[in-house]
Protein backbone atom coordinates (compact mmCIF):
# COMPACT_ATOMS: atom_id res chain seq x y z
CA UNK A 1 0.00 0.00 0.00
CA UNK A 2 1.30 3.52 -0.82
CA UNK A 3 1.79 5.82 1.76
CA UNK A 4 -0.95 8.92 1.57
CA UNK A 5 2.21 11.71 1.04
CA UNK A 6 5.38 11.71 -0.61
CA UNK A 7 8.05 14.22 -1.26
CA UNK A 8 11.15 15.60 -1.02
CA UNK A 9 12.72 16.94 2.27
CA UNK A 10 16.07 19.27 1.55
CA UNK A 11 18.28 19.80 4.57
CA UNK A 12 20.85 22.80 5.10
CA UNK A 13 22.99 22.66 8.03
CA UNK A 14 23.61 26.42 8.45
CA UNK A 15 20.49 28.63 9.74
CA UNK A 16 18.53 29.15 6.40
CA UNK A 17 14.91 27.76 6.16
CA UNK A 18 14.73 24.05 5.61
CA UNK A 19 12.60 23.60 2.25
CA UNK A 20 9.99 21.31 1.93
CA UNK A 21 7.40 20.06 -0.98
CA UNK A 22 5.69 17.21 -0.31
CA UNK A 23 2.60 16.27 -2.85
CA UNK A 24 -0.62 13.99 -2.52
CA UNK A 25 -0.03 10.44 -4.09
CA UNK A 26 -2.62 7.90 -4.17
CA UNK A 27 -5.92 6.71 -5.79
CA UNK A 28 -7.06 10.58 -6.26
CA UNK A 29 -6.74 11.43 -10.23
CA UNK A 30 -3.82 14.57 -9.90
CA UNK A 31 -1.90 15.59 -7.61
CA UNK A 32 -2.06 18.24 -4.97
CA UNK A 33 1.03 20.15 -4.60
CA UNK A 34 1.57 21.70 -0.83
CA UNK A 35 4.77 23.73 -0.11
CA UNK A 36 5.92 24.71 3.54
CA UNK A 37 8.69 26.24 4.85
CA UNK A 38 10.00 25.09 8.28
CA UNK A 39 13.15 27.57 9.93
CA UNK A 40 15.07 27.38 12.66
CA UNK A 41 14.30 30.93 15.36
CA UNK A 42 11.93 31.51 12.30
CA UNK A 43 9.78 34.41 14.27
CA UNK A 44 6.64 33.54 15.44
CA UNK A 45 4.18 35.61 17.12
CA UNK A 46 2.50 34.57 20.87
CA UNK A 47 -0.78 35.44 18.84
CA UNK A 48 -0.04 32.58 16.40
CA UNK A 49 1.85 30.11 18.85
CA UNK A 50 -1.63 30.56 20.88
CA UNK A 51 -3.94 29.72 17.87
CA UNK A 52 -1.97 26.90 16.67
CA UNK A 53 -2.18 25.45 20.64
CA UNK A 54 -6.09 26.09 20.08
CA UNK A 55 -6.36 24.26 17.39
CA UNK A 56 -4.88 20.70 18.85
CA UNK A 57 -7.01 20.81 22.15
CA UNK A 58 -4.11 22.38 24.13
CA UNK A 59 -5.73 24.89 26.39
CA UNK A 60 -3.52 25.40 29.04
CA UNK A 61 -0.83 26.47 27.00
CA UNK A 62 -3.40 28.72 24.76
CA UNK A 63 -2.95 31.59 26.72
CA UNK A 64 -0.61 34.45 25.63
CA UNK A 65 1.39 35.36 28.64
CA UNK A 66 2.38 31.23 28.64
CA UNK A 67 3.35 31.59 24.66
CA UNK A 68 5.33 35.26 25.03
CA UNK A 69 7.09 33.41 28.22
CA UNK A 70 7.64 30.24 25.77
CA UNK A 71 9.02 31.97 23.14
CA UNK A 72 10.97 34.40 25.54
CA UNK A 73 12.92 31.33 27.19
CA UNK A 74 13.51 28.54 24.42
CA UNK A 75 16.81 27.88 23.50
CA UNK A 76 15.45 26.67 19.79
CA UNK A 77 12.50 27.30 18.10
CA UNK A 78 11.58 25.96 15.08
CA UNK A 79 8.77 26.68 12.99
CA UNK A 80 6.70 25.73 10.46
CA UNK A 81 4.53 27.94 7.88
CA UNK A 82 2.27 27.22 4.55
CA UNK A 83 1.16 30.23 3.01
CA UNK A 84 2.43 32.89 5.63
CA UNK A 85 0.71 31.23 8.40
CA UNK A 86 1.96 29.07 11.30
CA UNK A 87 0.97 25.28 10.32
CA UNK A 88 3.93 23.64 12.95
CA UNK A 89 6.33 24.72 15.88
CA UNK A 90 8.74 23.08 17.62
CA UNK A 91 10.89 23.93 20.80
CA UNK A 92 14.09 23.13 23.08
CA UNK A 93 15.88 23.59 26.15
CA UNK A 94 19.69 22.59 26.16
CA UNK A 95 22.93 23.18 28.21
CA UNK A 96 24.43 22.48 24.42
CA UNK A 97 27.13 19.61 25.90
CA UNK A 98 24.77 17.26 28.03
CA UNK A 99 21.29 17.48 28.06
CA UNK A 100 18.65 19.17 25.43
CA UNK A 101 14.82 18.62 26.00
CA UNK A 102 12.64 18.91 23.15
CA UNK A 103 8.63 20.28 23.69
CA UNK A 104 5.68 21.29 22.26
CA UNK A 105 5.81 19.84 19.27
CA UNK A 106 2.54 20.36 17.44
CA UNK A 107 1.59 20.41 14.10
CA UNK A 108 -2.11 22.00 13.02
CA UNK A 109 -4.66 19.03 12.49
CA UNK A 110 -5.10 20.08 8.70
CA UNK A 111 -1.10 19.51 8.18
CA UNK A 112 -0.75 16.29 9.88
CA UNK A 113 0.31 13.61 8.34
CA UNK A 114 2.96 15.49 5.41
CA UNK A 115 5.92 15.18 6.87
CA UNK A 116 5.64 18.54 8.98
CA UNK A 117 6.41 17.20 12.25
CA UNK A 118 9.25 14.95 10.47
CA UNK A 119 11.23 18.02 9.46
CA UNK A 120 10.18 19.96 12.63
CA UNK A 121 12.21 17.20 14.65
CA UNK A 122 15.06 16.65 12.23
CA UNK A 123 15.80 20.45 12.21
CA UNK A 124 15.38 20.83 16.37
CA UNK A 125 18.17 17.29 16.48
CA UNK A 126 20.17 19.48 13.97
CA UNK A 127 20.35 21.99 16.00
CA UNK A 128 21.07 19.82 19.36
CA UNK A 129 23.56 18.00 17.10
CA UNK A 130 26.55 16.97 19.63
CA UNK A 131 24.21 17.26 22.83
CA UNK A 132 24.96 13.80 24.84
CA UNK A 133 21.39 13.12 25.48
CA UNK A 134 18.10 14.46 24.22
CA UNK A 135 15.42 13.64 26.25
CA UNK A 136 11.42 14.85 24.77
CA UNK A 137 7.81 14.66 26.30
CA UNK A 138 5.07 14.01 24.16
CA UNK A 139 1.32 13.36 24.40
CA UNK A 140 -0.42 9.86 24.76
CA UNK A 141 -0.89 8.59 21.01
CA UNK A 142 2.57 10.22 19.49
CA UNK A 143 4.72 7.83 20.67
CA UNK A 144 5.03 5.65 17.43
CA UNK A 145 6.13 9.40 15.80
CA UNK A 146 9.26 9.31 18.24
CA UNK A 147 10.01 5.62 18.17
CA UNK A 148 10.15 5.32 14.59
CA UNK A 149 12.61 8.34 14.65
CA UNK A 150 15.45 6.83 16.78
CA UNK A 151 13.86 7.78 20.73
CA UNK A 152 13.27 4.81 23.42
CA UNK A 153 11.33 4.91 26.12
CA UNK A 154 13.18 6.76 29.56
CA UNK A 155 13.80 5.03 32.73
CA UNK A 156 13.79 7.39 35.58
CA UNK A 157 12.06 9.81 34.43
CA UNK A 158 9.71 11.72 37.04
CA UNK A 159 7.41 14.57 36.20
CA UNK A 160 5.91 17.42 38.28
CA UNK A 161 3.30 19.12 36.50
CA UNK A 162 2.38 22.35 38.71
CA UNK A 163 -0.55 24.04 36.99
Amino acid sequence: MRQPWAGVISWDTGRTPLRIQCCRVGPRKGARIVNWVVSVDGSVAPEELVRLYDSVGWHKHAALDVATAVLANSDVIVCARAGGELVGFGRALTDRILYAGIYDMVVAPSFQRQGIGTAILKALLGELRGVRKVCLSTTTGAEAFYLKHGFEPGQGYFHLYQW
